[in-house]
């Protein structure tokens, strides 16, 4: 392989590198507000305080399809939302 594909390899690397960062960021703000989220709900005395709300997260999802311009799977959107909701949910306990 010639320098010129592997300096171009691992420039692609540092930028996908920089972008997950950018993403745990993001995570971590998003978990921080799902704890105060569950703070408020508990203080409330919500039956609730802990548990899902299925319709809020298909309207997500169901946002994020309609917007998403690709080329991200469609279909991938749903399952690493999940997951994200599931982590969320599960420290808000």
């Amino acid at each position: 392989m010639d320098s010129a594909f592997l300096n171009d390899i691992n420039a692609f690397r540092k930028e996908i590198d920089n972008i997950d960062d950018q993403l745990m960021v993001l995570l971590n703000q998003r978990a921080k507000i799902a704890v105060k989220l569950g703070e408020l709900k508990a203080a409330a005395k919500l039956e609730d305080a802990h548990f899902r709300v299925s319709s809020r997260e298909s309207s997500i999802i169901e946002r994020l399809e309609e917007n998403n311009e690709g080329p991200f799977p469609v279909g991938a959107i749903k399952l690493v939302f999940s997951e994200i909701f599931k982590a969320c949910l599960s420290i808000q306990k």
